[in-house]
């Protein structure tokens, strides 16, 4: 592996890293090194009887190491690499321990794992159950609109002369049968037209222009089939 002081340096989360990791570089401080094509490894003396088991993926580089740090990489991982650029002659070709091997081994099944999920391709849709589920849902439409357009009858034959503030929870009863109808949109328009209810000047006009609007909701819903394409996007 090319590899330059400078480089493995670069690597360092900080400068105290790279300060700790020179410090770590004596050939007296690793009780053993290794390589192979695929990684790097060693066994650093620490301030505990067990050695820190440092080891490097070298495709990456991509570091590991059994000591108490949550630096990544580590000052023992860097201190590897560093030694190994300084002192190439000091690691010997040989097999990998079983630490390594367990580590690199997790690690390709996560990468297949990972490129699998990606290439999975995804689920067919099922256009039929799509469809039956579009059916049910405007059968549902179909019976919330015919109700609210029953009601929309009853506020005019009543005329909104008779309605004051105390309608208001009447109305958002209407909208909460209309929510339980899949129906949120028409639910929130009534809420809307309860709001305008004897507030400011002009409130009658503008609670049966919110009506009005519901009406010609009401008949869309009935007339669907009729519509363009676009139209029918717009009342969904």
């Amino acid at each position: 592996m090319p590899l330059t002081a400078e480089a493995a340096l670069a690597l360092a989360p900080d400068s105290a890293s790279a300060k700790a990791a020179q410090g770590l570089t004596a050939r007296a401080k690793w009780v053993s090194v290794g390589e192979d094509e695929t990684a790097l490894w060693g066994e650093c003396s620490g301030s505990g009887a067990k050695p820190y088991q440092t080891q490097i993926d070298q495709s990456g580089p991509t570091f590991k190491c059994s000591c108490p740090s949550r630096k990544f990489p580590c000052k023992h991982g860097l201190a590897l690499l560093l030694l190994r650029a300084q002192d190439a002659a000091f690691f010997t070709a040989t097999t990998q321990p079983a630490w390594v091997s367990e580590w690199l081994n997790k690690r390709e099944e996560k990468a297949v794992k990972k490129k699998e999920k990606l290439e999975q391709a995804p689920a067919p849709i099922d256009s039929e159950a799509a469809e039956k589920t579009a059916q049910k849902r405007w059968a549902r439409i179909d019976a919330a609109a015919a109700d609210l357009q029953r009601w929309l009858i009853d506020q005019i034959d009543s005329g909104l002369a008779a309605v004051n503030a105390s309608h208001r929870d009447q109305w958002h009863t209407v909208a909460a049968r209309l929510v339980d109808a899949q129906a949120p949109g028409l639910a929130q328009r009534v809420r809307e037209a309860s709001a305008l209810i004897a507030e400011g000047e002009h409130w009658p006009e503008k609670v049966l222009s919110a009506l009005g609007v519901l009406q010609l909701i009401c008949d869309a819903v009935s007339n669907r089939q009729q519509l363009s394409d676009a139209l029918k996007a717009d009342l969904r």
